[in-house]
């Protein structure tokens, strides 16, 4: 559980770096971008969201950013 809590708490950190979602607490990350779109089996395991979600921009920037990070 702790690993994930840190997990998270670094990507936020990471990702959301010019958005006022930087200073979200956590339990707000899991609301508002995790939690309303997950899925369980028998579809494969994943986030699914609409282009009129109203955050999917803050999600998609989010990724963006992680991936532009050089490898470690």
């Amino acid at each position: 559980m702790t690993l994930a809590c840190n997990l998270l708490a670094f990507s936020q950190l990471l990702a959301l770096t010019s958005t006022p979602a930087r200073a979200w607490k956590p339990r707000t990350i899991r609301l508002r971008l995790i939690s309303p779109r997950y899925h369980r089996p028998p579809r494969p395991t994943g986030l699914h969201y609409k282009t009129d979600h109203p955050w999917t921009d803050l999600l998609l920037t989010g990724l963006e950013h992680l991936q532009a990070l050089p490898a470690p």
